[in-house]
């Protein structure tokens, strides 16, 4: 078995059922993956060399970690930004609409989810969280079916909105 998916849906998981409860850490977690994966998607063509492209994009994981657990509302922006980024990279065949629609769509959404917080981050978690387990969890039985994918996805991401939405009534 793949150890890394496996790590992957357990804190998919997490993240679905738990993500307004663990958002600080869960914000800084989706801050370091912001910051690596647009390192490495806008310089990987520019930089020939693997270690210092992956040396630069740790830089800017951390980098971009530690913006989004020290500066709350910009870590929201983040995780807005990167769910929609991530969900085009995974859905979108096209590639030259894949990082285009991806940077756009985060952006529309990074500030809509700054404006209400709660159940962005509420749907936000739900949504990724569901749909990465699945990802992760789904080839570890041999199953590779997109349609397969996007019904076990939602129905999971209901799931993880339900519970959550019922466990923070009153917080805010």
């Amino acid at each position: 078995m793949n150890f890394e998916l496996i790590a992957t849906g357990i804190v998919a998981i997490l993240a679905c059922f738990f993500g307004y409860k663990l958002n600080k850490v869960m914000l800084s977690i989706f801050g370091f993956i912001a910051g690596y994966r647009l390192c490495i998607s806008l310089l990987g063509s520019m930089i020939g060399n693997e270690m210092l492209l992956t040396i630069l994009a740790i830089i800017a994981g951390l980098f971009t970690g530690f913006i989004a657990f020290k500066i709350y509302l910009v870590g929201v922006f983040i995780f807005c930004f990167l769910l929609v980024y991530l969900l085009c990279q995974e859905f979108i065949d096209a590639e030259k609409y894949k990082q285009l629609t991806g940077i756009i769509g985060g952006i529309l959404i990074g500030f809509i989810g700054v404006k209400y917080t709660k159940p962005i981050i509420i749907a936000g978690t739900s949504l990724m969280g569901a749909f990465m387990a699945v990802n992760s969890f789904l080839p570890l039985f041999g199953i590779d079916n997109l349609v397969m994918k996007i019904i076990a996805g939602i129905l999971i991401a209901f799931l993880g909105f339900s519970f959550q939405t019922s466990t923070t009534q009153g917080e805010e």
